[in-house]
């Protein structure tokens, strides 16, 4: 099963990505579901590490009942709305310390992986959930470093408007054959 990473800092067009590919390559995808918890739960804002482990624990289930489902419907791959290491990224930029599981499960994934690293060149989005509009670029640059330190073959998503949604559209029709 080939799985596709939407990843990135905040307010970089994740989700926007997923669903335009989704609907453009007809493949089934998951969101974040940290986004939902939050939504429902504002009063746990910020989180603390605990909380950060447990919406991890849950997306990771998640993430492997939505591969089972595909699996099952003959989907060519599987799009994911954030990935395992934005969740070590977000625990060590809040906390100061590393947290490896993710990055273990990452290097555990069954199946070809491809990630779309968006990059912080859309203008910013406030939504009460996000707070780093300031460090942007450093916390992109912490994926790019993760990211190499992983080897896992990545597209770096730039630009904005349609020709972003474009050359990522052509990207993954590549990484999945000819369409």
């Amino acid at each position: 099963m080939r799985t596709i990473f939407i990843s990135g800092p905040e307010s970089t067009g994740k989700t926007t990505l997923v669903h335009s590919l989704a609907q453009y390559l007809d493949l089934p995808f998951k969101m974040e579901n940290a986004r939902h918890f939050f939504e429902w739960h504002p009063e746990k804002l910020p989180a603390d590490s605990k909380l950060i482990r447990y919406l991890y624990a849950s997306q990771m289930r998640i993430w492997k009942s939505a591969m089972l489902q595909a699996q099952k419907s003959g989907a060519e791959a599987l799009l994911l709305d954030t990935c395992p290491l934005n969740y070590y990224i977000w625990h060590s930029w809040q906390f100061g310390e590393t947290w490896s599981k993710p990055l273990l499960d990452l290097q555990q994934w069954e199946g070809e992986m491809l990630v779309l690293l968006c990059t912080p060149d859309l203008p910013w989005v406030s939504d009460g959930q996000r707070n780093n509009e300031a460090n942007l670029r450093e916390l992109f640059e912490q994926f790019e470093k993760s990211w190499d330190s992983l080897s896992v073959p990545r597209i770096v998503v730039h630009g904005t408007g349609e020709e972003r949604i474009l050359r990522c559209r052509e990207s993954v029709s590549r990484f999945l054959g000819s369409r």
